[in-house]
Order: C-alpha cells, then sequence, then structure tokens
C-alpha cells in the first residue's frame, strides 16, 4: 500500500556499495518549468546530474529512482524563508517486523549485508510494531517493481546564492549545491535522522551520541519505523534543510 510523514528508522541494509556496470542505480530526473526557465538552468541541471551520478556510482542496486526537481519550491509549496532545498519522498507500508527482515535476509548479498542482518534479532529490537519503506527502498528489496515509473520523491531548491562547481571549491557566501543536491537524494532514498533517539533507532546503523550502536553496514539506506499503532497512515514525508 502506498502512503507520507513522520521520520525514525529501523536500520536496514538496502543498497549495495561499488556498483558494478550493469548494476547501478540509476535516476530519471523530471525538471520542473521552475527549473527549465532560469538563466543559468544547464548549469543547475548539470550540477545536479553530478550528484545523481556519484550515488549511482557507489549504490549498485539495478532500480530506477524518479525524481522531479524544482526551484523556490517544493511541488507546489513555497519554500521556507532561509531553506537551502527540501525534499518529499512517497512511502510503502504498513508492514510488520517480520516481513521487514525476512525482505532484508532475502536482499543480503555480501559479507557486509549478511554480518549487519545477522544482529537483527527474531522480534523488534525497539519495539516498533509498524513500518514503512521510502519508494527506493521498496523497489530495491523487491516489495514494488524496480523500474516503476510512478514518482518516488521530489526535491526543491531555494533561491539562494550557491557555487555549482567544485572545481575551485565553494566561493565566499555562497553555499555548495552539489553537496545540498547530495543531502537531498539521499533523503529521497531513505536517509533519515532519529535524534535525540526515539523508541524507534536504528537497528542496523549507529545512533545518536551516547546510545550503543548496533553492527552497521557501509552504504545502507535506512528503513523507516513507525511504532505508533494508531497513527495516521502515511504517503510522504517532507524534510528541509
Amino acid at each position: 500500500m502506498k502512503l507520507a510523514t513522520t521520520r525514525a528508522v529501523l536500520g536496514a541494509a538496502l543498497l549495495a556499495a561499488s556498483a558494478a556496470p550493469g548494476m547501478a542505480l540509476t535516476f530519471n530526473t523530471t525538471w520542473d518549468p521552475s527549473i527549465t526557465s532560469l538563466a543559468n538552468a544547464a548549469t543547475v541541471e548539470q550540477a545536479f546530474t553530478t550528484a545523481e551520478s556519484r550515488l549511482s556510482g557507489i549504490l549498485a542496486n539495478p532500480v530506477s529512482v524518479n525524481v522531479n526537481v524544482s526551484w523556490g519550491k517544493l511541488g507546489t509549496q513555497a519554500l521556507p524563508t532561509g531553506a537551502l532545498g527540501a525534499s518529499s519522498t512517497s512511502l510503502y507500508g504498513y508492514f510488520s517486523y517480520s516481513q521487514m527482515k525476512s525482505w532484508l535476509t532475502a536482499a543480503a548479498t555480501t559479507a557486509a549485508d549478511k554480518a549487519a542482518v545477522a544482529t537483527l534479532p527474531a522480534t523488534s529490537p525497539t519495539g516498533a510494531v509498524q513500518y514503512v519503506l521510502t519508494a527506493a527502498q521498496a523497489k530495491a528489496l523487491g516489495v514494488v517493481a524496480p523500474t516503476s515509473t510512478s514518482a518516488d520523491g521530489s526535491i526543491g531548491f531555494a533561491a539562494n546564492k550557491y557555487t555549482f562547481s567544485e572545481t575551485n571549491g565553494t566561493a565566499a557566501n555562497t553555499y555548495d549545491f552539489i553537496a545540498v543536491a547530495e543531502h537531498e537524494l539521499t533523503e529521497v532514498l531513505g536517509r533519515m535522522s532519529a535524534c535525540p533517539a526515539p523508541p524507534q533507532a536504528s537497528a542496523l546503523r549507529s545512533t545518536c551520541s551516547g546510545t550503543a550502536a548496533r553492527a552497521s553496514a557501509p552504504s545502507r539506506i535506512p528503513a523507516t519505523a513507525i511504532s505508533r499503532p494508531t497513527a495516521a497512515r502515511p504517503t510522504s514525508l517532507t524534510s528541509t534543510t
């Protein structure tokens, strides 16, 4: 069931590292007119594509992630004053812990995957009873067709002063656009913060400062846990930077 909103995590090893030729995550980008009408549209698009290429180079699941990109807004909503960027991510759920564990176990192919999944106990380590996946995670785990053409997330950039090339570093009084793009893209993929750590804290990645960390597999995207049985079913997750 496709679902949007609430942040918390059950860590999950989803997207493998060191992509091999022919086995890499790909992005399908749809540019909003607010992007294509910019005087420097080509520069903006090239910088964003650079961020996508870096992620495709390290994430090996052969899935397509469909992203809508806009300027000064996220979808139809104007970005808050002072924001650098924002993302909205489509979610699927709810799923039980046993479903999540079985999918993660089936998807584990590398030694790091298997070591991480092996740390998961038979029952939920946090007491969470409802879990959701971002669309990208759902594709990586085979819950959704890997080449589904539905939008998986949206990203918006504020009209700030950016440096679009990293050749000479980031210019004074500007922001690194590629870094902001990478931040928003990884949120669409499933990276989320849960600090300070709530009961739904990560099971497969480092938790917040002062909280014991469980085994962590490198370059893995966490799945999302919602432990409130009465929580409204979400359909997307929105985050502002």
